[in-house]
């Protein structure tokens, strides 16, 4: 048991040297570009490479800078990813999972949520500060109601008003 917990410790601590790396300076991402030039795609299964294992922490990094923002993943049947764009270049980053779990980049042409230099430079996207404010008075209501309304009605009542916008976005 205590060779199964080092080794998860020492592959997270890895993976958070890779991370800090890849947000430290931009080497990662341009050789990520000249990769993807000559081959569209990359998966963290090909090979031993280091920059091809640190797909991973790109992932987690682009993930970290999303949910800050409240951007979500494109979701997939077996997993989900990201677009960004780096010096007019776009890219999904995503994971797949089945029998084991593999990291992806490839170029795309899809419209792209997230630019890489904002993830540098750890800029916030402009809608983060609205949504935020909007989800903080939503807490707000929803604690007020909870001292006065029954949990489970509160719960009824707010899949009723999902389920309505739902029924009449397919109209």
């Amino acid at each position: 048991m205590y060779k199964i917990t080092e080794k998860y410790i020492e592959k997270e601590k890895k993976l958070k040297k890779r991370k800090e790396k890849i947000l430290e300076s931009e080497e990662y991402i341009n050789w990520l570009e000249k990769y993807t030039e000559k081959r569209n795609k990359i998966t963290s299964d090909e090979s031993n490479d280091e920059n091809i294992e640190s797909l991973e922490a790109l992932y987690l990094v682009i993930e970290d800078y999303a949910e800050e923002n409240y951007i979500f993943p494109y979701k997939t049947t077996f997993g989900n990813y990201y677009t960004f764009k780096h010096n007019d270049k776009k890219y999904n980053i995503g994971y797949m999972s089945g029998q084991e779990v593999f990291f992806y980049c490839e170029r795309t042409e899809e419209e792209n949520k997230i630019d890489f230099e904002d993830v540098l430079e750890g800029k916030k996207q402009p809608s983060a500060e609205l949504i935020k404010l909007k989800l903080n008075k939503l807490n707000l209501l929803i604690n007020e109601l909870s001292l006065t309304f029954p949990e489970e009605n509160l719960v009824r009542e707010v899949i009723k008003v999902y389920q309505k916008r739902n029924n009449s976005k397919g109209r």
